[in-house]
């Protein structure tokens, strides 16, 4: 492989959580502005390029006799230019509050930002060779998983400090792993997968300390967005706009709501999930309203002053709502 092409995993990056220059900033305002900056390779995408022309055959001789004709696309030479962006809405933005109820992990622009819960300076912890959606905090907030579309094609599970320190990919192999969500005790991780073969989505469990993976459903259906309630005794996940709630020890699942995205209320009382119009739901009763919340699975937390606060991404912004 071209050495420009090799994969950038399993490191630090202090071109992103540590440039302030480069941080954009957010408010707890929808209006926040957020400017976010992303550096253009001119060299990379040359050599990506070149290699896709010799992949394909290029050059002006289609008789070449197995011989490839590679040739220089442009002349672009000289420094790199940074440019920087403000926007005020995004598209599919998830967020997830950490477990003291202090900070906040989103995705916006094809990377994990961390803000303050109370608003204020937006800390990009990924660089742009990593394509992460869904992340969620490990109960001691150290770690933050998400799913990462690899350079295989595939989504796999990696984790990364809230300081952008030591991303890493978790699950391997050729299957879609997706919708990570942590074990109450954080030693291992739940996500939905089709690693049983039968061309459906099922939920499994990922130890940590072993690297053991285990097929927790057997149905028929799609299932996804799996989460596992605080005493570690039941798992919540969807199948067809269904929300169901199974026995971690084995059994039937019981559909327990219509929607999806299902969070456990941290006293392991109930669910908050998006409902069928969608909007966020706790106990029966709309939380979020005149919003739009997107299917990414909502999150809650204790705040300082002990109520409960699920946390969606509503509209174009990140929400709130006191339970």
């Amino acid at each position: 492989m071209h050495p420009a092409l090799q994969p950038a995993i399993a490191q630090a990056f202090p071109d992103s959580a540590a440039d302030d220059q480069k941080r954009p900033s957010s408010r707890s305002s929808r209006r926040g502005r957020l400017p976010a900056t992303r550096r253009r390779p001119v060299w990379l995408a040359i050599a990506v390029a070149t290699s896709l022309l010799a992949a394909c055959g290029g050059g002006h001789n289609d008789n070449n006799n197995g011989s490839l004709t590679i040739e220089q696309l442009s002349n672009l030479s000289g420094a790199v230019k940074d440019l920087t962006i403000e926007f005020h809405e995004g598209t599919n933005m998830a967020a997830t509050p950490s477990p003291d109820g202090q900070r906040i992990a989103f995705t916006a622009q094809g990377a994990i930002w961390v803000v303050p819960f109370a608003g204020g300076p937006a800390t990009r912890i990924t660089p742009w060779t990593i394509e992460p959606t869904q992340p969620v905090w490990s109960p001691d907030g150290k770690v933050i998983a998400f799913q990462n579309y690899t350079l295989d094609g595939n989504w796999h599970i990696w984790t990364v400090q809230p300081d952008g320190r030591d991303a890493k990919e978790i699950t391997t192999g050729f299957f879609d792993d997706r919708e990570p969500a942590w074990m109450p005790d954080g030693s291992g991780l739940v996500f939905a997968s089709d690693r049983s073969g039968d061309g459906q989505y099922k939920i499994w469990s990922y130890t940590l300390a072993t690297g053991a993976y285990k097929q927790l459903t057997t149905g028929p259906g799609a299932e996804s967005n799996p989460v596992v309630s605080p005493d570690g005794k039941q798992i919540a996940f969807v199948d067809t706009a269904r929300v169901f709630v199974a026995q971690m020890s084995g059994g039937a699942p019981v559909q327990a709501a219509a929607g999806g995205a299902p969070a456990w209320a941290p006293s392991g009382s109930g669910l908050i999930y998006q409902s069928t119009t969608t909007s966020l739901n706790s106990g029966g009763n709309n939380v979020v309203v005149n919003g739009i919340c997107f299917r990414f699975r909502s999150s809650c937390c204790r705040t300082t002053d002990s109520s409960t606060r699920p946390t969606a991404r509503s509209g174009s912004a990140i929400s709130t709502a006191r339970t």
